[in-house]
């Protein structure tokens, strides 16, 4: 992805000078850091897949929070399943309530809908009224799982929760800004890659491989024992000297970058790899999304993509359409167009199709669609 390459090349470039300018500033809270030599290559390839949101950028030697590190889970599923926006970066409010009303989402969800609405704040009466449907939209942007964290502020955090990604502690809490420590983020990653690899996720209680790869496996809590023995054998996560798995010790950003972009291409099952399954059929992509896109007008090609040409989304079948269209992926995944403010969606008309691009015209311009990227372009 070109533009999260120079993203991070402008990063780096920006903090080098400001340290010219700059000598006396204490770099002690990792703030002003790069990433680490032996994890700039990796953090760079995380950007490239789309995981390094803005609010994570810098500051790499910094402690990654509980809520930080759930928001990159998170991404990272949505990164496996080869959901992106236009321009290489994504857009997962649109794709988790798709997935999530999948078949593979509606497996891989620890609860149902209606256990969920139960966590709704009181604000929302009309949602527990019997017989009243709640979208997939409302509970994951709304639910409040956790004590302290406030409703409406934890998207990727009550998505994490829905897929058992996350789990709270006794009390009710989650403690979003502690740091994660390093038996956290394995069961986290081990649960993650549980959800898109399945049979391939089978994990031992007491593996021998634990007592072989660390000079510390009895310091590792049970709950986290056998994720840890699944990710070393597949070397994401290492000792950190003298073969220390060391469980207790938190994990930098930089540090949980790198196991995600190794989970990306070390795990037996990846997208790197090409043996993801698409998480759903072209038919529940599309049609079955409750709460989800209603389709006004798609168009099937023979070249393995669906334009959805206009769609409704938000859990109403009125309103206005989404001022952008959605390519949907015969063989799993899709992608956002963005449409130029001046230009009426409604107004763009297909007139010719290829293998690769679209054409399309209004009374006043011609544009054409690269089904790949996404990327509509105006004709001169």
């Amino acid at each position: 992805m070109r533009h999260g390459r120079m993203r991070f090349v402008s990063l780096l470039l920006a903090v080098f000078l400001a340290a010219d300018v700059a000598l006396a500033a204490d770099p002690s809270d990792g703030a002003s850091l790069p990433p680490s030599d032996w994890a700039a290559g990796e953090v760079e390839r995380a950007f490239s897949l789309g995981l390094i949101t803005e609010e994570m950028q810098g500051a790499y030697q910094r402690e990654m929070t509980r809520r930080e590190f759930a928001e990159l889970a998170v991404r990272f599923l949505g990164a496996q399943y080869d959901f992106y926006g236009a321009y290489g970066s994504d857009d997962l409010p649109v794709f988790l309530p798709i997935f999530l009303d999948s078949s593979k989402g509606q497996k891989a969800a620890v609860y149902s809908k209606e256990q969920l609405a139960e966590l709704l704040p009181a604000e929302f009466p009309e949602l527990h009224a019997p017989g009243s449907t709640v979208s997939w939209d409302t509970l994951l942007h709304h639910i409040a799982p956790f004590s302290d964290v406030a409703a409406g502020t934890g998207l990727y955090l009550n998505t994490a929760f829905v897929l058992g990604i996350v789990n709270g502690r006794g009390d009710g809490t989650f403690g979003p800004e502690d740091p994660i420590t390093r038996q956290e983020a394995a069961a986290m990653l081990a649960r993650v890659y549980k959800i898109y690899a399945e049979a391939d996720s089978t994990m031992v209680l007491d593996d021998p491989y634990l007592s072989l790869a660390f000079s510390d496996p009895d310091d590792i809590s049970p709950w986290a024992r056998p994720a840890v023995a699944l990710l070393a054998r597949a070397q994401v996560m290492e000792g950190i000297g003298e073969k220390r798995f060391a469980p207790n010790d938190f994990c930098t950003r930089e540090q949980c970058f790198c196991t995600f972009v190794r989970l990306f291409q070390n795990m037996p099952v990846s997208r790197a790899k090409g043996n993801v399954a698409p998480f759903a059929s072209l038919e529940e992509d599309i049609l079955a999304t409750h709460g989800g896109f209603f389709v006004s007008s798609a168009t099937l090609y023979e070249n393995d993509a669906v334009l959805l040409t206009s769609a409704h989304y938000g859990g109403l079948p009125h309103g206005d359409p989404y001022d952008r269209f959605y390519i949907f992926y015969k063989t799993g995944g899709m992608r956002a167009v963005s449409v130029p403010r001046s230009v009426d969606p409604k107004a763009l008309r297909i007139s010719v199709v290829d293998s690769d691009t679209l054409s399309l015209d209004t009374s006043a311009d011609k544009y054409q669609l690269d089904l790949l990227s996404g990327e509509l372009v105006r004709q001169e």
